[in-house]
């Protein structure tokens, strides 16, 4: 076959279409066209595998029971694509396919084909997506080396996370998968591996601890502690917000994991409540390095003038181009200490841009000022956290002094939880009646629920300070019911 029918095939079959002409044409250079007799075996289950196909012309059916029944085949016609987990990955063949009258196939091999990915994304990530789909309509994605896969129990833009089990220990893991359509992505894989590399570097209490990597279906896995639980972006979803009583230990425990991996040289650089497992024992556990960089520059995420990061929680310097070092962990740290206790962050925007020209530009808000109650260290804390300037930042050991002991706090889910907002807006001469009768409510609620008031704005009646540009809030009852 020729490279310019090779071209024309490839042109018409669903999914190489969108390729360019480039593309194209170095993919059919490469290709040899296979022909075959009715009843031959095109691929054979078990085989090694080298090489996928495109059918040409004729079909091919794939037996479903492996007892070569053609009433229980699936039926392949001109134009489908087989065989690309096996080109992609190397694992024996997981299927038979047998031609159904004479037939022909386009033949692409790993060692031809392979190079090319990695110069050409748009090809990596059609090929890819194809072993991704295979996989989830065959559920072949059930075994990744000595482990057994459970269920799916995460998905990310760069990766899927799935619950395993080691059968020869009996243990039960977290596998954590890079996505296929970014398998051949050299910073991305590079970034997955070294994460794999940081994390079992760093054996911390409060550091997710990692056991092992596999390649497998044509990607990568780490394997990892199974955390029981939720993260604190799943527990900001549900309360709303924690107490200044979770809050403490929890940034105390954040505080320490990252003391102790800057101590061994490594900058987390994405700290957020999503990166935070927490168990309902209060047990915090730093994970997800996949941005960590080195303080030798070894690992870095980024390079040249890409920002890496989530904007929310970007330090001042890193949006003005500086590299991550562990002042900016301290900052996102305290950015999460803010939210955790505010139930939002201390700068928001409609865009990731409005967000970070605050980071830079905007003074933060007093969190003391915005929760009643936060005891002195833990607003100190998260207000020096919060510093513009990095010299001026805590340092995390201190850390531990300010936020008190680390020792984790039972979190209660929201689930089992019943939140009540009552606003009273009253005259101002009836302030001494309204807090008498809000005396007699917190005496009532003591054992069954935890009541919080926060008085913001002025009441109705009383005359606003001279220019005053505020709008009125009325005092706010908060019900807990247990």
């Amino acid at each position: 076959m020729s490279p310019a029918t090779a071209i024309d095939v490839l042109r018409t079959t669903p999914g190489f279409s969108a390729l360019d002409q480039d593309e194209l044409a170095r993919l059919a250079d490469r290709a040899s066209l296979a022909r075959w007799e009715d009843g031959e075996a095109i691929l054979r289950n078990g085989a090694p595998s080298d090489s996928m196909h495109v059918l040409v012309s004729g079909a091919a059916r794939v037996p479903l029971g492996g007892d070569g029944d053609a009433a229980r085949s699936v039926r392949l016609e001109a134009g489908a694509v087989f065989g690309e987990i096996g080109m992609l990955s190397g694992d024996p063949r997981t299927a038979d396919v047998f031609a159904i009258g004479p037939c022909s196939s386009l033949v692409l091999r790993r060692d031809d084909v392979e190079p090319l990915l990695w110069d050409h994304p748009r090809l990596a990530r059609l090929l890819t997506s194809l072993v991704r789909q295979r996989l989830q309509r065959s559920g072949d994605l059930n075994r990744v080396g000595k482990y057994r896969l459970l269920r799916q129990i995460g998905k990310g833009a760069s990766s899927d996370v799935f619950e395993g089990l080691h059968e020869g220990l009996g243990r039960i893991v977290a596998l954590k998968m890079l996505s296929h359509t970014m398998a051949y992505d050299r910073p991305l894989q590079a970034r997955f591996v070294n994460e794999a590399r940081i994390i079992a570097s760093l054996e911390h209490p409060n550091i997710v601890r990692v056991y092992d990597t596999e390649a497998a279906y044509a990607t990568h896995f780490i394997v990892m502690e199974r955390l029981q639980g939720s993260d604190l972006r799943g527990l900001l979803a549900e309360r709303g917000r924690l107490t200044a009583q979770e809050v403490a230990p929890l940034l105390g425990q954040a505080a320490a994991a990252l003391a102790f991996a800057h101590g061994q040289g490594v900058v987390h650089g994405d700290v957020k409540p999503a990166n935070c497992g927490v168990g309902t024992t209060g047990q915090l556990k730093l994970m997800d390095f996949g941005l960590a960089t080195r303080v030798d520059g070894a690992g870095s995420a980024g390079g040249g003038d890409l920002i890496v990061g989530t904007p929310r929680y970007m330090a001042p310097e890193l949006v003005t181009g500086a590299r991550a070092d562990s002042r900016s962990d301290v900052y996102a740290l305290g950015v999460m200490g803010f939210e955790l206790l505010a139930g939002r962050p201390p700068f928001e925007g409609t865009v990731p841009d409005e967000v970070m020209h605050a980071h830079v530009h905007a003074s933060p808000p007093d969190v003391a000022d915005d929760v009643a109650g936060v005891p002195v260290g833990l607003a100190d804390f998260v207000r020096a956290a919060l510093s513009k300037d990095p010299r001026e930042r805590p340092d995390l050991q201190r850390a531990a002094e300010l936020l008190g002991p680390q020792t984790p706090v039972a979190l209660e889910s929201a689930g089992a939880r019943c939140r009540t907002t009552v606003h009273l807006d009253h005259a101002a001469e009836d302030r001494e009646v309204i807090d008498s009768l809000l005396a007699a409510l917190e005496r009532g609620a003591d054992g069954l629920a935890t009541v919080e008031i926060l008085r913001s704005g002025a009441a109705r009646g009383a005359e606003p300070a001279p220019d005053a540009n505020v709008a009125h809030v009325p005092p706010t009852v908060r019900l807990v019911r247990r």
